[in-house]
């Protein structure tokens, strides 16, 4: 069992990704990525406010990160975590899902 310290003003999810071995941990601010073979924290990325859990494109090498209460859907790089582009579906997002061939993205507001 570890703990991980998330000190980005509450933790609202989480989630994994099992290839790389990384935790990803959503808050009020932005995610924290923490290395599950270390135990430490990686990267800290601050985004919109009040984001949900991160959900991996492993097929295209995404990230997408909904924000509730800027209502945007931010796509970010797998490796860099950095903002890659965002898509505005209005207040209120919530989980974003990808179909099982990958080729479309749910998401509602």
């Amino acid at each position: 069992m570890a703990r991980y310290d998330a000190g980005g003003g509450g933790s609202l999810g989480i989630a994994m990704d099992r290839e790389r071995d990384r935790l990803f941990v959503s808050s009020l601010w932005g995610i924290e990525v923490f290395d599950l073979n270390t135990d430490r924290l990686i990267a800290r990325q601050r985004l919109g406010l009040g984001n949900r859990p991160v959900l991996v494109d492993a097929a295209r090498n995404r990230l997408y990160v909904g924000s509730t209460v800027e209502g945007k859907i931010r796509i970010l790089d797998r490796d860099t975590f950095a903002v890659l582009g965002q898509i505005p579906i209005g207040m209120g997002s919530r989980y974003p899902h990808l179909a099982r061939d990958g080729s479309q993205l749910f998401a509602s507001s």
